[in-house]
């Protein structure tokens, strides 16, 4: 199974779909009053390689869901049991576990982007619009994952309200696998939003905090997408147009 194929199965049971109204009479009758195809194009299709058949035939499934996740506000806004987006699990809960204050939002240890580079092999992500960050941190685990993360952190300015500890915008960015490397638990107070980054798949988590884990520690607004091998993070206060905004400059 394709990964595009199990994103759709991991959907299909959370996806609240509109009535679906009698098409096939319509159908028969467009069909039947249309003329012939030319055979130019049915060679075309005919000829398709079994490989370029099935991509095709993916592409066209994924447009016809993206068509309705758009037409559908209550697609777009309901996840009821979990969701997984590269790295990260995002599981609907009826009551959030108690947390503590978190010692620290376990980033791992401040370091240099060169250096954070080396021991993890994962880029350091950056966000043009913000300009440099603030500071860089690195986490690398002793077992789990082979390549732990990277963090940038933006403090709060003018136009970038601050979050969680005077924080204006955490990016994070994980090596796509799995996902359980991070868990995001949300109460029936948060929302989760199915939205597209650059054309792949995301998630908007907003509303009431929900847990994140690690570090167990309770977090805001959030965007979740992944984008190749990667899957990025982006925690701030920002709506979810704000948010896309910066994700799509992210590199």
């Amino acid at each position: 199974m394709t990964e595009l194929e199990q994103r759709l199965a991991a959907l299909r049971e959370d996806l609240a779909w509109p009535p679906t109204p009698d098409l096939a009479s319509a159908v028969a009758a467009r069909v039947a009053a249309e003329p012939p195809p030319r055979r130019l194009r049915l060679q075309w299709v005919s000829g398709l390689r079994p490989a370029a058949a099935a991509a095709l035939a993916a592409v066209v499934l994924a447009l016809a869901i993206a068509a309705t996740l758009v037409a559908s506000p209550g697609v777009r806004a309901r996840v009821a049991d979990w969701l997984g987006i590269g790295a990260v699990r995002i599981e609907r809960v009826e009551r959030l576990p108690d947390v503590g204050p978190a010692r620290d939002l376990g980033l791992g240890r401040r370091t240099t982007a060169a250096a954070a580079r080396r021991l993890t092999g994962l880029p350091v992500p950056a966000i043009p619009a913000l300009g440099a960050p603030d500071a860089v941190y690195a986490d690398r685990p002793a077992a789990a994952r082979s390549s732990g993360s990277v963090s940038v952190v933006y403090l709060a300015r003018r136009g970038l309200p601050a979050a969680t500890r005077g924080i204006g915008a955490l990016l994070t960015v994980l090596p796509d696998g799995d996902p359980a490397v991070v868990k995001k638990l949300a109460g029936a107070g948060t929302s989760v939003e199915i939205v597209d980054v650059d054309g792949a798949l995301g998630a908007f988590v907003s509303g009431d905090p929900h847990v994140v884990a690690p570090p167990n520690r309770l977090a805001g607004n959030t965007l979740v997408w992944v984008r190749g091998a990667r899957t990025y993070r982006l925690e701030t206060a920002l709506d979810r147009d704000a948010a896309l905004r910066l994700a799509r400059g992210v590199r």
